[in-house]
């Protein structure tokens, strides 16, 4: 009984909370609606924020601000799974129904002669939804991190059938929409691999083969209760290292010496791929 008394107690506060993001999602809501109300910079948020210019909140901790994120982080089994299961059927929404382009966000396909209609990239609180055709990078120009910093990715995906394409993020971004673009990036894809690449211009290089971890979260072993296959990719470079770890567990190390490490971050995304995005956001390197 005192157990009882103990879960009781916890569902109480659970569901308080709950009716106090409901309440304060209605008031973002309503002032998105107000007309003439933008959307704020602030200098001391960490590079990878981007301004919806609706009075949405900026992305990078997910949040509609701090407080509120801690709430939705505590009730995220519950209340999240929910709107993520809806968010499933995004792929099959008319282009009038998506929600907006993230705004200042740019897009390059790997392929030549790719089409943005191929491509669902949208604003759907807490986060991003994407919905890839062909494989693609996507990033805000102004989101940067050189020396010591950390990038972190919380990323949900949807069942990808029989695919095993690869999704994660990218460090050091030079020259992303020309000839010779550069950047090293970081990959996951169902069966519960990892993998390391570089690109330079038309050419890949390879630093780490797919590799199994048990710290990855495959689709296929999620747990029961989960609509979808959870993952948090986090890069830690300092001096010399780079450190890349999933789900709190390091899969890889290794020198930053040869790597595209300064410069713009951001996402990669295979094609035919169904994900929701989180978070992707710098912080200094722990």
């Amino acid at each position: 009984m005192a157990d009882g008394g103990v879960v009781m107690a916890d569902g109480a506060e659970v569901m308080a909370d709950g009716a106090e993001v409901m309440a304060d999602s209605v008031r973002v809501m309503a002032r998105a609606r107000r007309p003439g109300v933008r959307g704020r910079t602030s200098a001391a948020r960490p590079s990878g924020y981007w301004r919806t210019g609706t009075g949405l909140p900026k992305f990078g901790y997910f949040n509609l601000n701090e407080r509120l994120s801690m709430k939705l982080t505590k009730m995220f089994p519950a209340l999240a799974a929910a709107a993520l299961t809806a968010a499933a059927s995004g792929p099959m929404q008319a282009q009038e129904e998506r929600g907006p382009f993230p705004e200042g966000w740019q897009v390059r396909f790997d392929r030549e002669g790719s089409s943005m209609e191929d491509l669902s990239f949208e604003v759907m609180p807490p986060g991003m939804h994407v919905t890839t055709g062909p494989a693609m990078i996507a990033y805000h120009p102004d989101s940067v991190a050189t020396g010591d910093f950390r990038i972190e990715s919380e990323t949900f995906l949807f069942d990808p059938g029989r695919r095993r394409e690869a999704f994660g993020f990218f460090i050091g971004g030079s020259d992303l929409q020309g000839p010779n673009q550069r950047y090293t990036y970081f990959l996951v894809r169902e069966g519960g691999e990892f993998l390391v690449k570089t690109r330079s211009g038309s050419e890949t290089g390879l630093v780490q083969d797919w590799t199994a971890h048990p710290a990855i979260v495959a689709y296929a072993t999620k747990p029961a209760d989960a609509s979808t296959a959870k993952n948090v990719l986090v890069l830690e470079a300092r001096g010399d290292r780079l450190s890349f770890s999933i789900n709190g567990e390091e899969v890889w190390s290794g020198s930053r010496q040869g790597l595209e490490t300064e410069g713009i971050f951001g996402l990669r995304v295979n094609h035919g791929l169904n994900i929701h995005v989180t978070t992707i956001m710098r912080s200094p390197a722990g």
